[in-house]
């Protein structure tokens, strides 16, 4: 194995982020009835390095990194709102057009981690089948380049909303509110991954330069340069997201102070995923009669190369036909060249067309709503229904129901069978649909001002069930190297909610919230035992307890001509919570040590029970490393302190963000097989100035 060396990369303060941005707004009164609003926000941002560390490092400020980490993120939203009158109806309509840009360079070093694909990707005399690697190396022994990698992404995102909705005046005792929406969104993705064998290169055999040639997926992004010699492979995909919806909701007033309101939602959503992976498998390291593009989606005449066209898979799926399986199968790799990876002809494994079309046929692989154009269309009605009691002119009692959903996806692999075929993936396919997950969500409360409006006090407390919810895995050592989306199971939410503002005496201001929650795993879908968490496990990234407090003590100040002064202060804090619902944690743990020379990242692991079964045991002869677990991001709390003054034209203000400069555990990331923490900003000071020329 050569060594990495990231001597030139190494700096303090490494991390920058610059924005830069602007808002405009112009409003028009045209009469008493009518009324235009347009604004617009342009906003860009630039970053260098990672606001994450490495815990198995000393400190919580410190990170290893073999590529520069940059991004540019720019967007601009621009919207319009027409508010006017026509008879007895109040009528609004609301268009909006967002268009973003981003790029990003990320450090892909630790994704080389994962199962097999370090071998392939670090090692370029790998023998996989006899026939592959550079000439004259297809056999051990050989070097293994060092363990660096880079992952460069460009996503270009455009949304479109109209919503137009008329309303009966509130004075009436019975109101109805009905409106349309619309809703258009696309994001058109190109990425390329470049590994450590690509980026050197010693001179044996030619290195190959891979293009996007032609233009065999309809939707993918045309036009492109072609791809440098260090790529590996290619992402190339189009998602493009159409919705309709019709809305509408009754208010009622049962007695002059008791409201009932019911409303419901009919939509229809179209999700449009085409484009491609390719992979260059056998042309990597510039083999015998190994041609130097690549297609997309498709394959040019000589190219031996493998792909994944997402375009034709899904359509084939939609279809359902033993001939579209077949096709759309037998186009995976071309056998001519005599290096096709997992053999010609099985793009989807596990036995082919015929089996993927038995599995369709026996429920095993639901295409469902999958038109015969790859197009996933969902459609269905949501309600709304509520109780208000106005006790008094200070007190409000409400309860309510409500449903919600997130949209059904397809995925870039769906039907493939997993590469491991034991145990509990015996038999398992990527599914072709991620189901919409639903949500029903129950609410009782109240709203009160107290002590002659002196407190303002609002509590609520729900319990919400979610069905079929969706998650994203990554698990490249026994299923495929592509995330996928799929429904883990069932969850149940109780909670309670509130906040409150007091105001002691006139200069005193005294407000807090809190947040209690009780989260579990009702129902687990069979073919995620022993690689999710189990029954009875809480939700991820969910803290039982969070709560503020915040005061603000305000003063006039003699020596500035009377302006008004304050000091503030507030206190936050966020109770742990787990990370992912994946019990992977202790496989994580062990992938680290044997990274990095036995030393772990001494992060709390919390057991969920039960065996994980979705990787290797430990090699450290730990026994728990066999066990189901997850990351512990631990609890924290922040300080914020602040001083100021304000005239009638001008203010100045001094603050300290978080005093204690606490490095919090936002979010631990394990997608890169080594956990890493993703932290919020250090002690931050500033001074901020207002002038209001009125």
């Amino acid at each position: 194995f050569e060594t990495a060396d990231n001597s030139a990369l190494v700096e303090e303060d490494f991390n920058d982020a610059t924005y830069i941005g602007g808002r405009f707004s112009l409003a028009y009164e045209a009469s008493e009835d009518w009324g235009l609003l347009i604004q617009h926000t342009q906003q860009s941002l630039e970053t260098d390095g990672v606001f994450a560390y490495d815990p198995n490092l000393d400190g919580e400020s410190s990170t290893t990194r073999f590529t520069r980490d940059t991004s540019e993120d720019e967007f601009g939203l621009t919207t319009l709102t027409l508010n006017g009158r026509i008879g007895m109806l109040d009528m609004i309509y609301t268009v909006g057009y967002l268009d973003r840009d981003m790029e990003a360079l990320v450090d892909y070093s630790d994704y080389t981690n994962g199962g097999g694909y370090q071998v392939y990707y670090l090692c370029p005399g790998y023998a996989d089948n006899g026939a592959w690697g550079r000439s004259g190396a297809a056999s051990p022994p050989f070097t293994c380049h060092a363990p660096e990698a880079q992952y460069e992404d460009h996503n270009d995102s455009t949304r479109v909303t109209q919503e137009f909705r008329v309303s009966m005046p509130a004075e009436y005792r019975m109101r109805v509110t009905a409106g349309a929406f619309f809703d258009e969104q696309t994001t058109q993705g190109t990425a390329s991954f470049e590994d450590a064998a690509t980026r050197g290169g010693d001179g044996d055999g030619a290195w190959p330069t891979m293009a996007l040639v032609g233009d065999s997926v309809q939707g993918s992004n045309a036009g492109l340069e072609p791809f440098n010699s260090k790529v590996t492979f290619v992402n190339d995909y189009t998602r493009k997201t159409e919705q309709m919806a019709l809305f509408g909701q009754l208010d009622f007033d049962i007695l002059p102070n008791v409201t009932a309101s019911f409303g419901a939602r009919w939509y229809d959503i179209d999700f449009d995923f085409k484009g491609a992976s390719s992979f260059s498998f056998g042309c990597k390291y510039g083999a015998e009669n190994c041609d130097s593009s690549i297609g997309r989606g498709g394959f040019d005449a000589t190219s031996p190369t493998s792909g994944n066209n997402v375009t034709a898979r899904l359509a084939a799926l939609g279809q359902g036909t033993l001939e579209a399986l077949a096709t759309v199968n037998a186009d995976a790799c071309r056998p001519d060249a005599g290096r096709c990876r997992g053999g010609a002809g099985d793009m989807f494994g596990g036995g082919g067309a015929e089996a993927i079309l038995a599995d369709i046929q026996n429920g095993s692989l639901n295409v469902s709503n999958l038109n015969d154009d790859g197009v996933l269309n969902e459609s269905d009605v949501i309600f709304r229904a509520s109780l208000d009691w106005k006790v008094n002119d200070d007190i409000l009692l409400f309860t309510t129901f409500g449903q919600g959903f997130r949209p059904p996806v397809t995925n870039r692999n769906a039907g493939k069978a997993a590469n491991n075929q034991a145990g509990v993936y015996q038999g398992y396919r990527v599914p072709a649909i991620a189901v919409t997950d639903e949500l029903e969500n129950y609410e009782w409360g109240v709203k009160a001002d107290l002590f002659d409006n002196t407190l303002r006090v609002n509590a609520t407390g729900y319990y919400s069930e979610i069905k079929d919810l969706q998650v994203s895995r990554f698990d490249p050592a026994n299923v495929a190297f592509l995330v996928f989306i799929e429904n883990v199971g069932d969850a149940e939410i109780l909670g309670a909610d509130g906040d409150f503002t007091w105001a002691p005496t006139a200069n005193l201001t005294i407000a807090g919230a809190f947040s209690f929650v009780d989260s579990e795993i009702t129902r687990l879908n069979s073919q995620l035992e022993g690689i999710s968490v189990p029954e009875g496990s809480e939700l991820p990234f969910t803290a039982d307890f969070s709560g503020n407090l915040r005061a603000r003590y305000d003063f006039d100040l003699a020596l500035m001509g009377g302006s008004s002064a304050y000091i503030s202060g507030g206190l936050s804090y966020t109770g742990e919570s787990k990370s992912g619902i994946a019990g992977s944690a202790f496989h994580i743990e062990n992938t680290l040590m044997l990274t990095h020379g036995g030393r772990g990242s001494g992060l709390k692991i919390a057991e969920e029970g039960g065996d994980f079964v979705g990787g290797n045991c430990g090699t450290y002869d730990n026994p728990s490393f066999c066990k189901n677990g997850r990351y512990v991001q631990d609890d924290y709390v922040l300080l914020d302190l602040a001083v100021g003054f304000q005239s009638d034209t001008w203010g100045a203000e001094l603050f300290i963000n978080n005093v204690t400069d606490e490095r919090a555990e936002l979010n631990i990331d394990t997608l890169q097989y080594v956990p890493k923490v993703v932290t919020n900003r250090p002690r931050t000071f500033g001074v901020r100035f207002s002038y209001d020329y009125n």
